[in-house]
């Protein structure tokens, strides 16, 4: 997939070539507003805007907002929304039901389900969602009359998934893929879950028992059972649709049986959901002998908290990316597209899913609290408030509609008011406290030396390399002509949580050699190719010796030295080589007269200190 940007950092373009995910193709204005309605428009055009800059139709759907540019309405009334004093959604009536919100802390801790009275409670642990749990169990719940002289009778419901395939269709069976359930039935018949194939088989043709050595398809626990099904009878097998059965006997009568938590792990890590708590998925039946057949989707109030416990899995920037079951199997699995569209959807009960905000089937938005997020669009669809995260020095900060500074892997926005880095496993809240702005991690880059690491090929006409550090990798390059290659280590400035140690493997080199000639300072002189920053005065002293005279060449003495070593030209009268062995003897009386600096001190006088000698014997 590939995406395309303007100067102003509006996301025009993204191309994706497999799987089900959307391709886009904008134009914005001016003002950062996508065009294409008509002068005049109205909420029936797509991409109209109101006066105060929200979109009024995104191509999907259509919005109606309050006097505080929040949702009200979308599609003329499918779906309303009420916000308290401090603007939060307090509670949402759509086609699936009304949601009450309790908020603790600006999180949504709990929901209740006006309909049908079941409460949804959520676990954070260091302000991460981590599970959920509910006062209902949803069930697939099946039922019938048996013939009382019919022999092989039996009733199947096949499953089909969240866009009206047979479930599991098309998957290649593979060695170690399992199949999960939790089941029970009422005494008289026997039940279970199966899956029939392209070649014409069904799982009654293979012998699959479940761990407790009971028969896929035959199971008559009259408690709630935990089960897996080990598939690698049909290795190489394509699945054609799944289904859950049931086999009366003639004396069963009226039968019933109930089903959670059905789902496919292959063994590559992919899940497959089958049903999950769902409160409705498409069902087709057929059987023989069988007569009142049903199925229902029931929500019964449960005192079993630990089988409606469920929990989350999460990426680094908070993405939902898996949700297991109390029965310790994979339900649910989340894939996101960069700008957070869900790549190939998967039926599910659960909602918060990018960068773990909630996510509204009705509309296809997120909710940030104070704007709504169009992941299909990468953008949201009303404007930032200006003059909060809009910054003079970053021209991208003034397009109010932009997300993350389109860095979406790294950046969120807790609450819609601002751009959070979301690195190093902080904690954010929806006032975007706990985190380090966007813009505030731009300033501090050269605030602590990290280490680039890098390929000087002098047959090359690129010098690349990458950065690495504990919070991030990110690749650099320059162009330059062939043989202007002087070394393969720079000096990166960046952030780190504290003054960093530099442990293996990262080093804090400073000697830095350039390319000469093709004004590599200026090309790079965004990147913090700056004197290394000590707390102690008496060592930044030194420092500052080693870059006095230097700035032609970046990287202070050690890198004079390796440009004057590489060409054989000097940047002084004398050279740089004594000035080099000079400094590092100076360093070395440092460290033994001031035994009680800072560590990060200690080893910044060290590396200093290896850097002079190697830059003196040539090493790079």
């Amino acid at each position: 997939m590939s995406f395309g940007y303007d100067p102003w950092g509006n996301r025009l373009q993204q191309n994706v070539t497999a799987g089900v995910a959307g391709t886009s193709q904008l134009n914005v204005d001016s003002r950062n507003r996508i065009t294409g309605a008509p002068v005049n428009c109205t909420a029936a055009d797509a991409y109209c805007y109101d006066a105060a800059g929200d979109l009024l139709n995104d191509g999907f759907h259509q919005y109606t907002y309050d006097a505080e540019s929040r949702i009200q309405q979308v599609d003329g009334g499918a779906a309303t929304y009420t916000y308290d004093a401090d603007g939060q959604r307090v509670h949402k009536t759509a086609a699936s039901g009304s949601t009450d919100y309790v908020y603790f802390g600006g999180s949504i801790i709990a929901e209740k389900n006006v309909s049908n009275g079941n409460w949804t409670d959520y676990v954070f642990v260091a302000g991460k969602r981590l599970a959920r749990s509910e006062s209902m169990d949803r069930q697939l719940h099946i039922t019938g009359t048996a013939c009382s002289t019919c022999s092989g009778q039996y009733q199947t419901f096949e499953l089909l998934d969240a866009n009206g395939a047979p479930a599991l269709y098309g998957h290649v069976v593979q060695s170690g893929d399992q199949m999960y359930v939790r089941q029970y039935v009422q005494a008289g018949i026997t039940a279970g879950i199966g899956v029939c194939l392209t070649n014409g088989n069904c799982a009654g043709s293979y012998s699959l028992s479940d761990q407790d050595g009971i028969s896929m398809m035959r199971d008559s626990s009259t408690s709630w059972h935990y089960r897996r099904v080990d598939l690698s009878a049909m290795i190489g097998q394509t699945i054609q649709y799944a289904y859950v059965i049931a086999l009366p006997t003639t004396t069963s009568g009226t039968w019933h049986g109930w089903f959670e938590d059905m789902a496919l792990a292959g063994a590559d890590g992919t899940v497959y959901p089958v049903y999950t708590q769902e409160a409705s998925i498409p069902v087709s039946t057929w059987g023989y002998g069988q007569s009142n057949v049903a199925y229902t989707f029931d929500a019964v109030s449960s005192p079993d908290v630990k089988a409606n416990t469920y929990y989350y899995h999460g990426d680094q920037i908070g993405s939902a990316r898996l949700l297991t079951s109390s029965g310790g199997w994979p339900v649910w699995q989340g894939t996101f597209l960069p700008f957070g569209e869900e790549y190939n959807p998967q039926i599910s009960s659960n909602h918060y899913k990018f960068s773990g905000m909630e996510h509204d089937a009705e509309s296809g938005l997120e909710n940030y609290g104070a704007r709504q997020y169009g992941s299909k669009l990468g953008r949201f669809i009303g404007p930032d408030e200006p003059f909060i995260d809009q910054h003079k020095s970053n021209p991208q900060s003034w397009n109010l509609y932009s997300y993350g500074r389109n860095n979406p892997i790294k950046n969120i926005d807790p609450s819609g008011n601002a751009c959070v880095t979301a690195d190093r496993g902080k904690t954010y809240h929806n006032d975007n406290s706990g985190g380090e702005s966007c813009e505030d991690f731009e300033k501090n880059k050269s605030a602590h030396p990290y280490v680039v690491e890098g390929n000087a090929d002098p047959q090359s006409t690129l010098l690349q390399g990458v950065f690495h550090s504990p919070d991030a990798q990110a690749t650099w390059k320059n162009s330059a002509g062939a043989g202007n290659f002087l070394a393969s280590v720079l000096t990166f400035h960046w952030l780190a949580p504290k003054p960093p140690d530099c442990p293996p493997p990262m080093e804090c080199m400073i000697g830095v050699a350039f390319p000469t000639g093709i004004g590599a300072e200026e090309e790079f002189g965004t990147l913090g190719f700056q004197r290394p920053a000590a707390t102690d005065p008496k060592l930044q002293k030194i420092i500052n010796k080693l870059y006095q005279d230097t700035d032609t060449v970046p990287g202070g003495t050690a890198g004079a030295v390796r440009h004057e070593n590489a060409t054989g030209q000097m940047l002084s009268k004398a050279g740089h080589r004594q000035d080099a062995l000079d400094t590092a003897r100076e360093l070395s009386n440092y460290l033994k007269s001031h035994p009680g600096i800072s560590t990060h001190d200690q080893n910044l006088a060290k590396h200093l200190i290896q850097d002079l000698l190697n830059s003196v014997i040539g090493k790079p």
